[in-house]
């Protein structure tokens, strides 16, 4: 599931998936945005630095949702020594795209919230899921215009019959969904139907 494509797939903003999308980014960023997401639609996924050199950045999935709050998320499977500074470059990115030329340069900027999803280890303690914004040193924020969550799926190791929160059913199914062959019955009535039945092989292309 957290292949490129097949992530593409499952949370496309696009489709009737994007309820998968919207379950999951609410779930992952509870309490800790000013008010729950209850639309999203794509963006461009692709984001140049306008340098000589033209570097072109592309995200997994870009999507805005209808309180004007930008939203990068990434999957990664394969370990990357600098997937915080990636994220934070990507997030830069979406920053200054919002900058309107002329003699007075707008700074009401829309949040940018960057969630990246890792089926790897990065940070030293056994946390899988951490959330940062522009703090002073005591914790207080400073700003809202850049968020960050990242979770580390490695590190999620509650059981199916321990799982209480929709957090916790979101990322069992990211983390576990590549070893089931059926929807356990924990996902019944749950938003996350949609995403097993889009899961199942049967569903694919003969190309997919």
């Amino acid at each position: 599931l957290l292949l490129d494509r097949t992530f593409k797939k499952a949370f496309n903003p696009d489709s009737q998936n994007k309820v998968c999308l919207i379950a999951l980014l609410n779930a992952v960023l509870e309490g800790e945005i000013a008010s729950p997401i209850v639309d999203v639609q794509s963006r461009n996924k692709e984001y140049s630095d306008g340098s000589n050199e033209n570097r072109t950045s592309i995200f997994d999935l870009h999507c805005i949702d209808s309180a004007q709050r930008r939203f990068i998320i990434e999957v990664q499977i394969l370990f990357q020594k600098n997937i915080v500074n990636r994220s934070i470059y990507y997030a830069s990115q979406t920053v200054v795209a919002q900058g309107q030329r002329g003699k007075k340069y707008n700074y009401e900027l829309n949040p940018v919230v960057t969630v990246v999803l890792m089926e790897f280890n990065v940070f030293a303690d056994d946390r899988y899921i951490r959330r940062a914004k522009l703090r002073e040193i005591n914790g207080s924020c400073i700003s809202d215009t850049l968020y960050f969550a990242y979770v580390e799926l490695p590190k999620f190791n509650k059981p199916l019959d321990e799982l209480e929160t929709m957090l916790d059913k979101a990322l069992y199914a990211l983390k576990n969904m590549k070893n089931m062959t059926q929807m356990p019955k924990q996902y019944v009535n749950t938003v996350f139907e949609l995403l097993f039945s889009t899961a199942k092989l049967a569903k694919l292309s003969k190309e997919e």
